[in-house]
């Protein structure tokens, strides 16, 4: 006896860890490896990416360096690596995820000798993070020498782990200390001089203003009385180091003012060749005053010319303008197309009792706005509050109300903060992609794969249907909703969104224990469509059956792949095509049923909104709809065309939303003789 078992069946359990997976992700280079061809491993954005000989890398748009922001398409393992395959350079400007703060070097590396001065290269302690120097690093000692107890200010990339690799490190040579990252709403109580630069107090806390502090002034002047955000570095001694203020609402605003607009729209008078008074454009009364900017470089101002205005919107309807500028007028008079646009920065003061707040919103008291379930909202930086301050994007409405300022329809809106005074802190981040295409979008229902660190203290996967909405001591909330969670781990969690979640970006939360580890968005739409694969990495062959139909009426089932252990993956399992058989497809995917159901017939799903091509050939969508006995997941019966034949046919499937709008999936292959 060799003690050797010849199996005839072989059931797996369970996954101790997850399996590969295909992922692809944005990010900045954070550090590259010294050899030819930049072969090794990468850091992009607090991952490791292993590039080889194989790996494809785009410059079109940019060069390979560290700060670099990337797309990169590969193979995640059990180990968090990812093997990459292609690398697309998509700019060399950082991209919002960029961190800079200020701090006191508390521990430094022994210093390596570079040419012209020594430079301690390694792992600096910078306040109360770890910062990661390399020889890529600029170092600016213009004002002081890097040395323990200097004040220096750290431009980065925010890692996982909350440890940032510097990109640029300058001294301040100011001996303070910092502690963690704020961000806080408050009116202006003063500020130091014409130069913004100095000490501010906002609130009652002292913020330090320095030349790299990013000031955002397009909705007013920062100014005692404006209502600021800021973001930065709370000290020790509760004072703050900005490296962002934005000017919310401008303090000099007229009085009666409820709000910032941006509208277009044509001028039907003018008050005289000074310019100056009472405007219409459009159906609305703009008041002109001598601080008024008028930008002409486009064309003249008189009447039917069209205009951007800028400006206060007062209780009474009319808006005192801040800035015109002559825009080309529209190409048709069609009078849907030419309505005003309208951008809106208001408060929140009545949400409707509904279902994702679709209905009537009331902004400030006397603006009504038309929300529909496909306006995009925007809620990841806060829930949707009464409260909260939002910017409207949107085209204005007849309004025949006098008590009502103006009626808009609604396309766009992003919830810009909570309730005044409200403070933010910061979290850990979490990623959430398609878990068939690993693509960014998502719809309501769809199930995700869910990317970070320390997620879980455990490994562990629901063991039955329905889906808990705690597992391991984990739970997710979409906009505050429980998702029914698949499986979680340290490293990843896969679950579904909550049925009916509103398109645009939702708040994404781990919980921990109770208390959260973890903060992202999600991208909602109305469909995205993706198909599982094989082998998990959302290319290649499918994951489903051939379902085989006899002329005699025989059926039978048949898997598409296989796998192939000497090349140690999936291949195709090749279809043989016999007479007067008729061939199937059934395939499972995610991100599909939310299309729009046309033909009244509930026995094919939404059939009618998926188009599928299998080799360039159109194929019949049988059904397209939920899998029967699944969370989570669709299913496709397709008919394979008769004339169609290859080693490796790629099959495309795309999918109608209803608004006009054509969504593609992932594409996938078989083989048919």
């Amino acid at each position: 006896m060799d003690r050797s078992v010849v199996a005839s069946k072989i059931e797996v359990k369970a996954n101790t860890e997850p399996p590969s997976m295909r992922v692809q992700f944005r990010g900045n280079i954070e550090s590259l490896p010294a050899t030819t061809g930049f072969i090794g491993e990468w850091k992009i954005s607090g991952r490791k990416v292993a590039v080889s000989l194989e790996t494809k890398i785009n410059t079109e748009k940019g060069k390979v360096e560290v700060g670099a922001l990337v797309e990169v398409t590969g193979i995640l393992d059990s180990t968090g690596l990812v093997k990459a395959q292609l690398i697309v350079v998509a700019g060399n400007t950082p991209e919002p995820g960029y961190i800079k703060f200020t701090g006191v070097i508390k521990s430094l590396p022994p210093v390596i000798q570079i040419f012209p001065t020594p430079t301690p290269l390694g792992d600096w302690k910078v306040g109360e993070k770890l910062v990661h120097v390399t020889a890529d690093t600029k170092i600016d000692q213009e004002k002081g020498r890097v040395a323990i107890g200097a004040l220096v200010e750290v431009e980065g990339l925010l890692k996982a782990d909350g440890s940032v690799q510097a990109i640029r490190i300058e001294v301040k040579n100011v001996f303070n200390d910092t502690l963690n990252y704020i961000r806080f709403f408050a009116k202006i109580v003063s500020v130091p001089g014409n130069t913004l630069i100095g000490d501010w107090k906002i609130g009652d806390k002292l913020v330090h203003v320095g030349e790299r502090t990013r000031i955002r002034t397009e909705h007013g002047r920062p100014v005692p009385d404006a209502f600021v955000e800021v973001e930065g570095n709370q000290r020790s001694d509760g004072s703050v180091d900005a490296f962002s203020i934005e000017v919310e609402r401008d303090a000099k605003a007229p009085e009666g003012t409820i709000g910032f607009i941006n509208f277009y729209g044509p001028i039907k008078s003018l008050p005289g060749n000074t310019l100056i008074g009472r405007w219409t454009v459009g159906n609305k009364l703009v008041l002109v005053t001598d601080t008024t900017k008028i930008d002409k470089s486009r064309g003249d101002v008189v009447v039917n010319a069209f205009v951007e205005v800028y400006g206060y919107l007062i209780g009474d309807g009319s808006v005192r303008a801040i800035k015109i500028e002559v825009r080309p007028v529209p190409p048709t008079d069609n009078a849907n197309i030419n309505r005003s646009f309208i951008e809106l920065i208001g408060k929140i003061t009545k949400l409707p009792d509904t279902k994702n707040y679709v209905g009537q919103w009331v902004i400030d008291d006397k603006i009504f706005v038309n929300v529909r379930e496909h306006t995009v909202i925007n809620r990841e930086r806060s829930p949707i509050n009464v409260g909260a301050m939002v910017e409207i994007y949107g085209a204005e409405l007849p309004n025949d109300d006098k008590n009502v300022v103006m009626k808009i329809d609604a396309k766009f809106i992003e919830v810009e903060h909570g309730p005044l005074n409200a403070t933010f802190m910061s979290f850990a981040p979490v990623t959430s992609v398609n878990a068939g295409s690993y693509l960014e979008n998502n719809t309501g229902s769809s199930i995700i794969a869910a990317f970070g660190s320390s997620l879980a203290d455990t490994t562990a996967a629901a063991p039955s249907l329905p889906l808990p909405t705690t597992l391991g001591g984990v739970s997710v909330l979409i906009d505050g909703e429980p998702a029914g969670l698949f499986f979680v781990s340290p490293n990843q969690i896969n679950y579904q969104v909550p049925d009916g979640v509103l398109p645009g970006k939702a708040q994404v939360t781990v919980m921990k224990s109770g208390a959260v580890a973890a903060q992202g968005e999600l991208a909602i739409d109305n469909v995205a469509p993706s198909i599982f694969t094989a082998d998990s990495s959302g290319q290649g062959v499918p994951s489903g059956w051939l379902l085989r139909v006899k002329s005699s009426g025989q059926q039978s089932y048949e898997s598409l792949a296989k796998f192939d252990s000497a090349a140690g993956r999936f291949v195709a399992n090749q279809i043989k095509r016999n007479a007067g058989d008729k061939l199937f497809l059934v395939l499972y995917g995610t991100g599909i049923r939310g299309a729009s159901e046309e033909d009244g017939d509930a026995g094919n799903g939404v059939a009618e909104s998926v188009d599928v091509t299998i080799g360039n050939k159109a194929a019949k969508v049988a059904f397209a709809g939920p899998a029967p006995g699944f969370a989570g997941l669709d299913q496709l019966n397709i008919e394979i065309p008769d004339n169609v034949s290859g080693s490796t046919i790629v099959i495309t499937v795309t999918v109608s939303d209803g608004e006009g709008h054509v969504i593609r999936s992932n594409s996938i292959t078989i083989s048919l003789q």
